[in-house]
């Protein structure tokens, strides 16, 4: 089944309000185009999107001038609706959401490494800074971020961080923090979902690269 088709089967039975963002970005541009364009700019975002021009956008598979005037109304839209604290109530459902809660840190100039505290419904009940200049972890902050989701009642926590040189590449010392939180997370009963880096032209997942690799390995 298309992306597209998907989407409407997942709005239909879920809502619009838990279907994620490259799902309902599907409905939008439209059955055309293809998943993995869907995908690439699913990890874009609003705001990434919404910065690129009518050449950038025609670039992609599937997208013509119709589908760029259609983006472009949505945002025309969206720009028109009184401003709110959308993120007081946000559910993570994918790494799409993630990387649309976050897409503050996707462009800064400096890296950073954020805390992402969830309940157990997936709902954010807190974000946290820990450290800037780097995204590698010693083992006091990682203890430091666990005393934080005690204190905050979390359930859940989502490590995000950026990638200011563009890409974003999984470094040994990624999986090394990845591994660690996870060992951690055993004891203290709160439940690491994820390591995000953002890179201002794509995005990884530590868990989906760990799932490959596994399926990999079983075929």
């Amino acid at each position: 089944m298309s992306r597209y088709n998907d989407a409407k089967e997942y709005i239909k039975y879920f809502g619009e309000n838990d279907t994620s963002f490259p799902h309902l970005l599907a409905i939008i541009v439209g059955e055309t185009v293809c998943d993995s364009t869907i995908d690439t700019l699913g990890e874009l975002g609003l705001s990434g999107i919404s910065q690129l021009s009518e050449e950038e956008l025609l670039k992609f598979e599937g997208i013509t001038t119709e589908t760029f005037f259609r983006i472009k109304a949505l945002n025309g839209i969206l720009n028109m609706v009184p401003k709110f604290d959308w993120q007081s109530e946000f559910k993570i459902s994918s790494k799409f959401d993630v990387i649309e809660y976050v897409r503050d840190i996707r462009y800064k100039q400096d890296s950073q490494l954020d805390l992402l505290f969830l309940n157990k419904n997936n709902v954010v009940i807190g974000r946290q800074n820990i450290v800037k200049g780097t995204r590698t972890l010693n083992k006091d902050l990682v203890h430091l971020a666990f005393r934080q989701a005690i204190k905050r009642n979390a359930s859940k926590i989502v490590v995000c961080s950026n990638e200011p040189a563009g890409y974003a590449v999984l470094k040994d010392e990624d999986y090394s923090l990845f591994d660690y939180f996870l060992s951690i997370s055993n004891l203290m009963n709160v439940e690491v979902l994820d390591h995000i880096i953002l890179g201002k032209k794509m995005c990884v997942s530590i868990a989906e690269e760990i799932t490959n690799k596994s399926k990999g390995e079983l075929a």
